[in-house]
């Protein structure tokens, strides 16, 4: 989900309200505009069981992983590409998954592709591996 920012806690609490409807267990977002700072305020907002982040600035960028419940094991969480891409490797009712988050930047910067995808096919599981977010791409 492309949060198109959630610094303003206002926004945050009513963006999370709505998620919390959906009901699903792993939510990943996009441009959260978070930053380390306020770490305990999202938990909070959340009211969640965890949120793995990788920070971006207050104004651009970041990703999180939101988690309710108690049925996911965390088994590996990398952040690839500092505020765009996140790896995610979990266990859920017994079955292996690998979650990439990724916002990517909306230029013809190849090498931002080249990492996330070298980094999640080297991987040593075998397992289920997607890849989810923004891949957004601008040719020049």
């Amino acid at each position: 989900f492309n949060a198109n920012g959630l610094g303003d806690r206002s926004k945050r609490r009513e963006v999370f309200k709505w998620l919390h409807r959906k009901e699903d267990e792993i939510i990943l977002l996009q441009e959260t505009h978070s930053i380390s700072d306020t770490e305990e305020n999202w938990l909070q907002d959340w009211e969640g069981t965890r949120i793995l982040f990788n920070h971006g600035a207050s104004n651009a960028r970041g990703t999180a992983v939101l988690i309710r419940g108690n049925d996911v094991t965390i088994d590996k969480h990398v952040n690839l590409v500092e505020g765009r891409s996140s790896l995610i490797e979990i266990t859920y009712e017994g079955t292996k998954y690998c979650l990439v988050n990724v916002y990517a930047p909306n230029n013809d910067d190849t090498s931002f592709l080249e990492t996330v995808f070298q980094d999640s096919s080297g991987r040593q599981r075998d397992d289920f591996c997607s890849v989810c977010g923004g891949l957004e791409y601008s040719a020049q």
